[in-house]
């Protein structure tokens, strides 16, 4: 193969690596360490998607003044279990700053 096809685009492409220099995954192709980041890029907005709906659920449950008290706090468990895991729930919680309900 002479030089010039080396450098051509006619040489099949080869996955770039990381050099390992300020990389978490040394020798892990830059593409597939991409693609990671790109699926906690949408699982982060899923999850921020999944809290914001419910901020919004919890807010017309609280501003129902047909409810009382205990249903309104009953309505917005209900909400939160069926929409998110226990430890999830912890987490849902904290970022609203409330603590979660008695049971």
């Amino acid at each position: 193969m002479t030089r010039r096809g080396l450098l051509s685009c006619e040489a099949p492409p080869l996955p770039l690596l990381c050099c390992g220099a300020g990389s978490a995954l040394p020798g892990v192709p830059l593409l597939a360490e991409s693609d990671r980041l790109e699926e906690l890029d949408r699982e982060h907005d899923a999850w921020g998607g999944r809290v914001s709906r419910f901020r919004s659920e919890k807010a017309a449950i609280e501003a129902d003044t047909s409810l009382t008290p205990e249903e309104r706090s009953r309505a917005v468990d209900q909400i939160l279990q069926s929409n998110f895991s226990s430890t999830e729930q912890i987490r849902v919680h904290a970022i609203l700053g409330d603590a979660p309900s008695a049971p």
